[in-house]
């Protein structure tokens, strides 16, 4: 599986934005976002939460133990067309 880091410079180069664009949005230092990306440090639980937050990712997919990006209620809600017709049981 993809470490913290590479999944944030993935997510990172997917918005094509620069690691000062990231530590200035999050309060962080320009060489914190790239020791991230290094995986030379590990950043905090909250600062976890903000960059999927951000990132609208699931933390497990940031940290590498999912490669499914949506949470359960954000596939739900991309989907909520094509379960309207099944039945309460099955949602």
């Amino acid at each position: 599986m993809a470490t913290l880091g590479e999944r944030l410079r993935l997510l990172r180069e997917e918005r094509k934005m620069a690691q000062k664009e990231i530590a200035s949005l999050l309060g962080l230092t320009y060489s914190a976002v790239g020791k991230y990306e290094t995986d030379s440090n590990k950043p905090s639980s909250d600062t976890i939460n903000q960059l999927a937050d951000y990132f609208h990712v699931t933390s497990d997919y940031l940290l590498g133990r999912s490669n499914i990006r949506l949470s359960a209620e954000e596939i739900i809600n991309e989907h909520r067309d094509m379960i309207a017709d099944l039945p309460v049981e099955s949602v």
